[in-house]
């Protein structure tokens, strides 16, 4: 595994097996499975846990810095971009000269930011600092066209090109949702590859998520996940309507959007699932149905249920069964 991040200066990573784990003992998370790595010099030390997944990286990082100003060299082997989130403490990234600031934010704050390959320094103040880092990979990223993340085209851009310019977006609060997403995923990361690796997939697509949200109102695109959701309302009545399947995927497809990212839409401008509308919009035309005259397995076939889970659905949602309405 290559981290994404490395520390520029190999000779201070400690090799001696328990002072690793005393120093990974120490840290605020453990996560299981993690591959980890410690660094000490006289003024600072840090502590990484990662994993390395084909479509993501993450990383969750504790510094120590024992200096009123501390300075550690690092470099990034790869053009990428990276989603840099401050649980604690603050970070500033410079050139290795400390001449020109690239990067800088702090707590309960994060940025996305493309590198280019090379050398860096990153800066810390005296005390402790907690980074959480992720880096989608390009090959799970692009491997098609997302319209979700047209916001960031000027970052997005600069990564496909592989320019060697850096780029980074203005400063997020990580109270759109990201702290929430990231902390759950540290108190509970999943204790076997595969619960870990379903745990990381639902991390990597909420904080796209939540990035795409938080840069469209700055930018003042808070309109256009306001129409996806007019136009997902629209979709699911009209396949109601005409007797066709409907769920969230069929939903998502009609839009171009991912499944995922058309729930998480849904549910921050609506207030409700995907799946309860679509399950309230049939109901509603189910009342319809009843009232001109059809029957309990007419209406059922025709919203796309079984009789039984029709009378169910329709028995909670009113207080008596569908035959008895229908008598």
């Amino acid at each position: 595994m290559v981290s994404a991040i490395q520390i520029a200066d190999e000779n201070v990573r400690v090799h001696d097996t328990q002072a690793v784990a005393d120093a990974l003992s120490a840290c605020r998370h453990q996560l299981p499975g993690a591959s980890t790595g410690v660094w000490r010099q006289a003024h600072w030390q840090v502590s990484e846990q990662a994993y390395d997944l084909p479509d993501v990286y993450v990383s969750y990082i504790e510094i120590g810095a024992y200096a009123a100003e501390t300075t550690i060299p690092i470099k990034c082997p790869r053009y990428d971009l990276y989603w840099l989130y401050l649980l604690r403490g603050a970070l500033t990234i410079t050139t290795p000269d400390a001449k020109k600031t690239l990067v800088e934010t702090t707590e309960n704050q994060y940025r996305v930011s493309y590198l280019p390959a090379g050398r860096y320094a990153c800066s810390f103040r005296k005390g402790t600092h907690r980074i959480f880092y992720v880096v989608h990979k390009p090959k799970a990223l692009f491997r098609e066209e997302s319209p979700e993340l047209l916001v960031q085209s000027d970052v997005i851009a600069a990564l496909q090109a592989q320019l060697a310019t850096h780029v980074t977006t203005s400063a997020l609060s990580m109270r759109d949702g990201a702290a929430e997403s990231i902390q759950r995923f540290l108190r509970a990361p999943g204790t076997t590859f595969l619960k870990r690796k379903q745990a990381l997939q639902h991390l990597s697509l909420d904080l796209i998520f939540h990035a795409h949200e938080s840069l469209g109102q700055q930018a003042g695109n808070r309109a256009a996940g306001a129409e996806w959701v007019g136009d997902m309302e629209q979709c699911i009545k009209r396949c109601i309507r005409t007797g066709k399947p409907v769920d969230a995927d069929t939903v998502a497809k009609a839009l171009n959007l991912s499944a995922v990212y058309a729930r998480r839409l849904f549910k921050v401008h609506r207030g409700e699932t995907l799946g309860t509308y679509i399950t309230e919009q049939k109901l509603q035309l189910a009342v319809q149905l009843l009232e001109e005259g059809d029957s309990p397995a007419m209406v059922a076939r025709y919203v796309g249920w079984t009789h039984a889970h029709f009378s169910r659905t329709y028995k909670a949602r009113f207080g008596v069964s569908p035959s008895t309405y229908n008598k």
